[in-house]
């Protein structure tokens, strides 16, 4: 099996009458640090708002008169893409490339921010078939019950230090290192 991934590249900020911001990511290890209050929460809060978590964001004085968030992103194979969302949440909008300093022109595609097993028009969707995850599922309980794979779930495990993962003949393996412990997930 091929190895599956995603980078983040950039994170930025738009407003009508505000000059970008951007947070540019490195390969590797990214650390974001700094004094308190100083916007470190602020910018892991945006990354999971943008991989789909709920919204809208938390009203900061430097977020006033940003009104759009970029997060461009590239795959393991080098495709990129950025992904569009309103500060206030809703609907993503991906387009083709990567973008951060201006906003991306044309129509792009519209992606809806709950997950659907059954439609490929969502953000979680759009998302596995980028990593080949698509069409998956996960144990959801010790009785070994079964629910569809949603990018929620990945974006869960790897907001922690440590993530592995495996593949065996039939199936993929998450390990993850919670502050409570080591979590394990079969994804069927």
């Amino acid at each position: 099996m091929t190895p599956t991934g995603i980078r983040l590249r950039h994170l930025s900020f738009h407003g009508p009458y505000r000059m970008p911001v951007t947070i540019d990511f490195g390969p590797g290890l990214n650390i974001i640090y700094g004094a308190s209050n100083t916007g470190k929460s602020f910018v892991l809060d945006t990354v999971d708002f943008m991989l789909g978590g709920r919204g809208p964001l938390r009203d900061i004085p430097e977020r006033v008169g940003y009104d759009r968030i970029l997060l461009a992103i590239e795959t393991i194979d080098r495709r990129e893409f950025t992904l569009a969302r309103s500060t206030e949440g809703g609907a993503f909008t991906a387009y083709d490339g990567l973008f951060s300093g201006s906003l991306p022109e044309g129509e792009g595609q519209v992606l809806a921010e709950q997950h659907s097993e059954r439609r490929g028009d969502n953000l979680s969707t759009f998302l596995l078939s980028q990593l080949g995850l698509t069409h998956r599922q996960i144990r959801r309980n010790k009785r070994g019950d079964l629910q569809s794979l949603s990018f929620r779930n990945i974006a869960r495990m790897v907001d922690s230090w440590r993530f592995r993962k495996w593949s065996t003949e039939r199936r993929q393996i998450v390990v993850a290192w919670f502050s409570s412990g080591w979590r394990r997930a079969a994804i069927v």
